[in-house]
Parts: C-alpha cells; sequence; structure tokens
C-alpha cells in the first residue's frame, strides 16, 4: 500500500472517529434527558453558570418591586421564606438565605422539566438490571411545588447543620457511604438516609423530652402555598430572565394542561451547542501514517480539524525548545500494534466475566422485583400484588436488600466500562499491521498519549494490549531481560538482580503455562489462579512476556521480540532533591549512587515509624502481618509520592485513613483507630527523618512567596534543554453555589464559571511550584536520554519501556546520563534568574551534602 492510499484510508479513519464520538454523546445525552437530568446535560450546566447572576440580578429587582406593592399573601409569603425585610424604604436580604442557591436549585428543577421527553410515566431495565421509572414531564404548577420544595429542604437541612453540628456531620457522612462493593450514596439515597436518620433523631429527642428538638426535626419550614409561592417567583424570575423557556398548553388525560419547553432561542442555543459538542465528542483511534508534528502553535497529530482538542492550560504554559520538541516527535513516530495473545486474553476474561488487574468485564444482569423477592411474584392481579408487598411483615428488609444488589450490580457495570471501551477501541485497529500514537505535551513538558484505552500510559490492561510493530531481533541479553520483567511484574522489582532471575527459574514452569494458557497445551484455570495471586502487581505485563518467552524460548518458533520491558527511576522526586542538594545519605536511599542491595525508601520509613513508636502501640501479631505483606509497603508509596510533591500534613493523613479502611481492612489487615491516630503523629517525624524533601520544598516556597511579593504574577523556570515553563494559576471569577441536598461526587455540590482572572491564586502557585519544577525536570531528563534513540521505545514521566535487547541496556545508560544532565543543572540559580530575584547569601540552596554526581553512572538499580 502507497502513501496515498494510506492517506485516504486515514481520513476515513478520522471521518469515522467523528462520527462514532458524536454519536455517542447524543445517546448520553438523550438517556440523561430521560431521567429528567436535563439539567447535568451539556447545555444545562452552561446556560446555568452563565444565566444564573441574571436571574439572580431579576429576583432582586422583583423583591424590591413586591415590597413597594400593599400587603398579600404572596408579599408575606416571599417575605417570609427568603427571609426578606424592608429596612428604611429598601429591601435587605438575611444571610441565611442566599439567592443564587435558590436560583441554582430553581433553575435544576426547570432544566430537568423542559428538556424531558417523557409523555408518559413507564418502566424501562436500568443499568443496575432492575426496573427505572422514568418520570413524566411536570405541569408547571408540579415544578413551582417541586422548586418551592426542593428550597425548603435546603434551608432546613442548614438549619439542623447548625443547630445540630456534630449530629449534622455524623449523620451526613453515615448518608453518603457507599455500600460494601457498591457506589457512593446517590442524591435520592442520600436523602433517604438523611430523612430517616433525622426521623429516629426527632424519636430520640421526644422520648428525653425535649420536645421543641422533636418539632424542629419532625416539621416542615413552610406550607403548601409557601413553596408554590415561592416556585412561581423563582420561576417566573427564570422564565423573564433568560428567554429560554416558553409554555405550552397541552391536553392531558382529557383536561387542558401547560408544561415548560425550550422556546425557540433555548433551542438554538442548545443546537449550536451539540454541534459545538463535535469539537470535544471523537472516539479517537491511533493513525495510520505518520502524525503531523507537534510545535509550540499546534498539537500536530490527526489531518481532521475535528480530531483536535483545544488546548486549555489554567496552570501555565510552555513554550519547548527544539531538542524537546524532538523528543516529543521521536516518540509520535514509533509504530504499534495490537498484542493478539493479549486480545484473546481479554476475549475470554470477557466470556468467563472474569476480573484480572483493571479489566472487569460485566454484563447487564436483570434482578429480581421486590414481589419476586417476597414469594409474590406469581399473582397476576398487579393491584393485589402491590396490595400484598406493602402488607407483607419482611418488606422492608427486603426493599433495603434489593437496593443493595441495585448498588452493587450498578458498580460492577460502572467498573466494566473501562474493560468494554477497551475491548472496543482494540477491535476497531486489531487488523492494523503497525499504527501511531499522536502525543502531546503538557504545561510541564511531560508527553501524554492522546489514544484513550490503547497506550503505554493507559491502565495494565491497555498498556499491555499494545507491542511493537517492529521486530527486534533476539540477543544475548534477551532472555535475562524478559526474567527480569516478568519478576518485576510479579513485585520483586526491589530484589536484587539474581533474586529477580531465582524467583523467574523458581516459577518457570506456571510462567510457561501462563504463556501458554490461550492455546492446548496451556491450562487456563491454573494460569489465571497464578496470575491472581496477592504478590502479582501487574497481571497483563507477565502475561504479555510470558507469551514471548515460550515464543522466543521454549517453542523457539520466532527469533524476534516486540513486547517492551519497562525501567523507570526510583523514587524519581526525592532522587531529584537529593541530586540538586547533593545528598549522599538521602541518595543511596533512593538508589541514585550504587548500593549493594536496592534501596526503598517507602519501606525506610515504614521501619522509621515502627523504631520511633512507643512501646505497645501497635500489635505484634498484627505487624507480622503486615510485615509479610506488601500492603504496608503501597500504603507508604501512596502517601510518600504526594508528600514529596509538597501535599498538605491533613491531606497524608487521609490518605493514610483512606488507605487503611479501602485496602487494609478489606484484607483484614487494618490499623484499629487508636492506631492510626498515632500513625497519622508518627508520619510526619519518620517522613522528615528519612528524607529530605521538606528542606526542598521549603525553599521552592520561600522564593515563591518572595518574588510575588516583587510584584511577580507568574513563575518561571527555563530547564536544562531550554525549554521555558510559565506557571500562572489564575483565580476564577464567579462565586461558588454550595448545597447540602444536592450530592454529588463531592460532599457540597458546587457550580461555578470556570473564568481565569489576571490575579494570581498565591497559595496555590505556592503550593504547586516544587512539583512543577520536579515534573519539568524528569521530562528534561527522560528528552536528554531519548530524544534521538534510535530504537522503538515508548515513555511515561521517569519510565521507559524498551524490547528485552542490548537496546535496554544502552537505554539505562543513557538514562543514567540523561539524569546526570537534568540534575546538575543549577535550578537554584535558574529560578532565581528567571524570577528576578537575588542570589546571595541570605537565601542559600538546601545543598546539604558531597555527593558527586559523576557517581551515578555506577548506580546499579536507579533504572531497575
Amino acid at each position: 500500500m502507497n502513501y496515498d492510499e494510506r492517506n485516504e484510508l486515514q481520513l476515513q479513519r478520522e471521518e469515522q472517529s467523528a462520527n462514532a464520538g458524536f454519536k455517542k454523546y447524543l445517546k448520553s445525552t438523550s438517556a440523561q434527558q430521560l431521567n429528567s437530568d436535563g439539567s447535568n446535560t451539556d447545555f444545562g450546566r452552561a446556560v446555568r453558570d452563565n444565566l444564573i447572576a441574571d436571574v439572580v440580578a431579576l429576583m432582586e429587582q422583583k423583591l424590591q418591586d413586591i415590597n413597594n406593592t400593599r400587603g398579600s399573601k404572596f408579599r408575606a409569603a416571599i417575605n417570609k421564606c427568603l427571609v426578606v425585610s424592608k429596612v428604611n424604604g429598601k429591601v435587605k436580604q438575611h444571610n441565611w438565605m442566599d439567592l443564587r442557591m435558590a436560583a441554582h436549585l430553581g433553575f435544576v428543577a426547570t432544566l430537568d422539566t423542559a428538556l424531558n421527553p417523557n409523555v408518559v410515566t413507564h418502566k424501562v431495565i436500568g443499568r443496575s438490571g432492575a426496573d427505572k421509572k422514568l418520570m413524566q414531564k411536570k405541569n408547571i404548577r408540579e415544578l413551582e411545588v417541586e422548586i418551592g420544595r426542593s428550597i425548603d429542604y435546603e434551608m432546613k437541612l442548614r438549619l439542623l447543620r447548625r443547630t445540630f453540628p456534630e449530629w449534622y456531620d455524623k449523620t451526613n457522612k453515615y448518608a453518603e457511604r457507599r455500600n460494601n462493593g457498591g457506589n457512593k450514596a446517590s442524591t435520592s439515597y442520600w436523602r433517604y438516609r438523611m430523612n430517616r436518620a433525622t426521623k429516629e433523631f426527632a424519636e430520640e429527642k421526644r422520648l428525653n423530652g425535649d420536645v421543641e428538638a422533636a418539632e424542629l426535626l419532625e416539621g416542615n419550614f413552610w406550607t403548601y402555598q409557601e413553596r408554590l409561592f415561592v416556585g412561581n417567583f423563582i420561576f417566573t424570575c427564570i422564565y423573564q430572565a433568560t428567554g429560554l423557556f416558553e409554555e405550552q398548553k397541552i391536553w392531558k388525560n382529557g383536561k387542558k394542561d401547560e408544561v415548560v419547553n425550550l422556546s425557540a432561542d433555548g433551542e438554538l442555543i442548545r443546537h449550536e451547542l451539540i454541534e459545538e459538542a463535535r469539537r470535544y465528542a471523537v472516539d479517537v483511534l491511533p493513525m495510520l501514517i505518520e502524525p503531523e508534528p507537534v510545535t509550540n502553535t499546534s498539537l500536530g497529530g490527526w489531518l481532521l480539524d475535528s480530531l483536535q482538542e483545544v488546548e486549555e492550560e489554567w496552570k501555565g504554559y510552555i513554550t519547548i525548545s527544539g531538542k524537546h520538541l524532538e523528543f516529543i516527535n521521536r516518540q509520535a513516530r514509533v509504530l504499534f500494534q495490537i498484542n493478539p495473545f493479549i486480545y484473546n486474553l481479554m476475549q475470554a476474561l470477557k466470556d468467563a466475566e472474569l476480573a484480572l488487574g483493571k479489566f472487569e468485564y460485566t454484563t447487564q444482569q436483570t434482578l429480581p422485583t421486590l414481589a419476586q423477592m417476597l414469594g409474590l411474584g406469581s399473582i397476576e392481579d398487579k393491584d393485589e400484588q402491590n396490595r400484598l408487598v406493602k402488607q407483607h411483615p419482611d418488606n422492608k428488609a427486603m426493599r433495603k436488600e434489593l437496593e443493595l444488589m441495585k448498588d452493587t450490580n450498578l458498580k460492577k457495570q460502572k467498573d466494566g466500562m473501562l474493560a468494554h471501551y477497551t475491548l472496543d477501541k482494540a477491535s476497531k485497529v486489531l487488523n492494523d499491521e503497525a499504527n501511531y500514537h499522536p502525543v502531546k505535551p503538557d504545561f510541564r513538558g511531560r508527553i501524554y498519549s492522546r489514544v484513550p484505552f490503547l497506550s503505554y500510559q493507559s491502565n495494565d490492561c491497555g498498556r499491555y494490549l499494545i507491542r511493537f510493530a517492529e521486530h527486534k531481533p533476539i540477543d544475548n541479553r534477551t532472555e535475562f531481560w524478559m526474567k527480569v520483567g516478568i519478576s518485576n511484574a510479579a513485585g520483586n522489582d526491589k530484589l536484587n538482580w539474581d533474586k529477580r532471575i531465582n524467583w523467574f527459574d523458581r516459577n518457570v514452569n506456571e510462567i510457561v503455562n501462563v504463556g501458554r494458557m490461550m492455546d492446548s497445551k496451556g491450562d487456563f484455570s491454573r494460569a489465571y489462579e497464578f496470575l491472581t495471586q496477592d504478590f502479582i502487581e501487574d497481571a497483563f505485563c507477565l502475561a504479555a512476556i510470558a507469551n514471548e518467552y515460550v515464543r522466543v524460548f521454549v517453542e523457539k518458533v520466532q527469533d524476534y521480540t516486540q513486547v517492551f520491558v519497562t525501567v523507570d527511576c526510583s523514587c524519581s522526586g526525592t532522587s531529584i532533591f537529593n541530586t540538586w542538594t547533593l545528598n549522599r545519605t538521602g541518595a543511596a536511599k533512593t538508589n541514585v549512587i550504587d548500593t549493594p542491595e536496592p534501596a526503598d525508601i517507602y519501606l525506610a520509613v515504614w521501619q522509621e515509624i515502627k523504631r520511633i513508636a512507643p512501646a505497645k502501640t501497635f500489635r505484634k501479631t498484627h505487624l507480622q502481618r503486615l510485615d509479610k505483606s506488601k500492603l504496608i509497603r503501597k500504603m507508604m508509596k501512596a502517601v510518600y509520592v504526594p508528600a514529596q510533591y509538597a501535599s498538605s500534613n491533613n491531606e497524608q493523613h487521609y490518605k493514610l485513613a483512606q488507605f487503611n479502611r479501602d485496602v487494609l481492612k478489606p484484607a483484614n489487615l487494618h490499623f484499629k483507630d487508636a492506631e492510626l491516630e498515632v500513625l497519622k503523629k508518627l508520619w510526619t517525624r519518620a517522613l522528615d527523618e528519612v528524607s529530605s524533601i521538606n528542606t526542598v520544598v521549603k525553599w521552592f516556597q520561600d522564593r515563591t512567596v518572595e518574588a510575588l511579593a516583587n510584584g511577580a504574577n507568574e513563575i518561571i523556570y527555563t530547564s536544562c534543554n531550554g525549554s521555558v515553563m510559565h506557571l500562572t494559576y489564575p483565580k476564577s471569577k464567579a462565586k461558588p453555589i454550595w448545597t447540602l441536598s444536592h450530592k454529588g461526587s463531592t460532599k457540597l455540590r458546587e457550580r461555578q464559571i470556570q473564568e481565569s482572572t489576571n490575579e494570581v491564586n498565591k497559595v496555590k502557585l505556592k503550593n504547586a511550584v516544587t512539583a512543577n519544577i520536579t515534573h519539568l525536570t524528569d521530562a528534561s531528563a527522560l528528552c536528554a536520554a531519548m530524544w534521538d534513540f534510535e530504537e522503538s521505545w515508548v515513555g511515561l514521566h521517569d519510565a521507559v519501556g524498551i524490547a528485552p535487547s542490548q537496546a535496554l541496556d544502552e537505554a539505562i545508560q543513557r538514562l543514567k546520563e540523561g539524569f546526570i544532565e537534568a540534575t546538575s543543572y543549577n535550578v537554584w540559580q535558574q529560578f532565581c534568574l528567571d524570577n528576578d530575584l537575588p542570589i546571595d547569601a541570605q537565601t542559600p540552596p538546601p545543598v546539604i551534602g558531597d555527593l558527586d554526581i559523576a557517581d551515578i553512572q555506577k548506580s546499579t538499580y536507579l533504572y531497575s
């Protein structure tokens, strides 16, 4: 196939990508509207963000007008409910009421109703596998009552939060918790739990003689008529201020009725936004021809403009040097293809609905109805069936069990979507002899793949679903590196080379069986059991290399390799810090200099915690079980990595508690509450003792504060290869709207317009500066090593994947040279020069040792 033919096929693929992605987008938007969730479509969010200020302004004007008229029930109700009074002829709003919140809730209800296409209420099978009721469109009166009800409920929650703060916080956490194996509570389920807990709390207060508190908890703030008045007032303001809606008279059940729909202007705006979404709603695939090059003015990649995402960097931007651009485009020129062994393995896992690593494919299951669970499913008369269901003594318990089944099933469905998308995308390029993966840099100069799900930067299944298209001939280092790659995937990357090879040799029969698990010579069940053991850290990596090992060294049916073995920098952030500060002691803890055995700074922190812990702080048997498990190292790493990039102590303590709850507890290895509190207190002391990260973080933060005090509105840093990073971190423009009653992925639902200002967010910039300079440094190190490397390679920040061969040994030497080039660069002086700061003895850099940077070349395990 010549270039013109490939170019024509590429254009056809891009057209298909654009259309396929847009169809998915339209389907998703339609589903939201059917589920009375139109306010969370792109159109709903956009008009709320941009028009809510107009609604609030009209509400304020109308409140003034209402209070300039004679008294009426409407005026009295509005003033009472919206907590408004008239002082010296002017309307004064109490700080208890937030008009933006009221407008927001009214806007949500109006959009959900206006965009709802359901003429009648009906049932469908939901994603959980159970019946889902799709509600018919509300008429205008019902909408107004709903708006009033939602604001009334919000006001009650705010009062309860203020009156009973400890009870509220505890109940809120209970209400939003996830079920075992399920999702975090939805808004409706959160509300159900809150209402039930409020009722129980009221009964408790009444039994204790606190009738006033009980009545507060049990009562509604507003009457039905007051809800209607408030809803009418807010709906009228939304209707008049936005011009998005129109009222329509219809016949329903033989009677005249009124509903709200989008107006002609509203439909026009929605249509324009949907068309704009074409630019983002794409299903991009790898390219059949070499991508267009990345430049400082273009992301390159695909040929069609419709596949180009809009470049938006809120935090900063970068001007990339010529050498750095060549590094980025060198990665984009590497040829890949689908690994058929891993693809077939995933298909087998899908068919059997078996989970492996992050691959969890689950088909939709049909759940029983409540009547069936109560043994009443055979009753044909539905009215009689419903009556018996309501009267059944086990109704409440079975209803709760059914809700748990729905939630667990829905969670499995959501988790399984990743596997579905990965396989779907792989199937579309399965027959490509070779393809390219367009990449892009971020504002720190790091490379990111622009192809989702199928890339080295994807999760475990997506990463090893690809392999190099190039056939790399085997040589005298291929077998060694395959064994190391397999052993690393089994969690042995902190052992020395001999122990890694010995582990492989002891388990060679199981490994060979894994390599054969998809053909008649292998035992799939035995291989699956091996891959799902606790010590296996990357099952798909192990399987991919094991299959290649079998083909090359056992069956000897090929004399080349296409898989990659990955090496990464040992705790790269701290390794960079130790080299900047010439800290020889710290460098030994992260393998920057040569050591007899690989060092492990994460376990070093844990050993320090145990050393400084008071006697009997932790249970002896618990410590023994933890030390045998690899989970304690994972816990230390999960907290250490963000700590080296200046995360707060509170965030670090939260991550300790989160890991204890989500990982250790299911394994029955968790710390008790009292032990966890001591662990949090010891964590910071141990971290400071083992690492020197805080001295580096403090220097950059102090210099940033100094630069901002001198009038700087950005922080600049020039890397060793000449790329210039600008950190801007602007403040956002709009005031957020917080509500207690609308839950989402966050504890409080926030809506705000993300529109940058010219004002710097000094706190965020100060906290982020160390991490961003470190990330640009590791990108520069990788650039120095790989920009002119002729072999096929894949890169991710501080890691590189190379075919198992002598080329991997060469790459490791290059990586150490690149690390030396990037870290021997005078970061302290360059930072001061870029930001007009004095270089003097009053602000000395935290250089605390006598490390000879040339010794890094002798390190055995810096990249291993």
